[in-house]
């Protein structure tokens, strides 16, 4: 069974490759293109050339035209790592007490026009 699941795989990849299905993949160390690759994160905007870590996701041209970009991993730089985990306005041991908040006082007699 396992075999001809397997030639039954391999006969579908053929036929894709035929009519012109292309897998395409990134290696490790590769440049990131945003032109054909994507990242899993789509809060992370890398610059054009930042290089890959690994593929996440296969990505397809068919018929020389890209239908779905690779899906990559980024190496991100050491300073913006830092800068995630500390903000500027906060230093590495400040520390918060719950006696610094307030809680905002409720007017019951005032209306917001904004609700």
């Amino acid at each position: 069974l396992i075999d001809q699941l397997t030639k039954f795989q391999s006969a579908c990849r053929d036929l894709a490759l035929r009519i012109g299905l292309v897998p395409v993949e990134a290696d490790r160390g590769d440049l990131f293109d945003p032109n054909q690759h994507t990242t899993a994160d789509p809060n992370v905007k890398p610059e054009i050339g930042t290089p890959i870590l690994e593929t996440i996701a296969t990505g397809y041209i068919f018929q020389n035209r890209l239908i779905r970009p690779v899906i990559v991993k980024i190496q991100t730089p050491p300073e913006e790592t830092q800068s995630q985990q500390l903000s500027p306005s906060e230093p590495q041991n400040a520390k918060w007490h719950l006696s610094e908040f307030t809680e905002p006082s409720i007017d019951n007699n005032k209306t917001d026009s904004n609700f």
